[in-house]
């Protein structure tokens, strides 16, 4: 890294804060992200195809999560018909019984 003068410099990061690949983990700004790939689609426009993996992994995920609610719904339908039908067998016992 360069510093003032362009010398250059080190950083030095707490212990902890490398990646499993030896790299400084670091956080970035999203708007600064979703401007960095705004610049890089500009510049390879018509010269490669791009594919975008991340709006394809996000749609995948909310499928998934899509998929879980429906289950869970599901499951809390069947409880409740379970409940209801208990409740159905009682009452009727009850009035057998009474």
């Amino acid at each position: 890294m360069r510093g003032p003068g362009g010398r250059v410099g080190t950083i030095v990061l707490p212990n902890g804060s490398y990646g499993e690949d030896g790299l400084p983990d670091v956080r970035v700004a999203g708007i600064v992200v979703e401007t960095g790939v705004g610049f890089l689609e500009e510049r390879v426009k018509g010269s490669v195809e791009i594919v975008d993996g991340y709006k394809e992994r996000e749609e995948k995920e909310e499928r998934e999560e899509e998929d879980e609610e429906r289950e869970e719904e599901e499951v809390r339908e069947e409880e409740e018909e379970r409940e209801e039908e208990d409740e159905r067998k009682s009452r009727l016992e009850m009035d057998r019984y009474g």
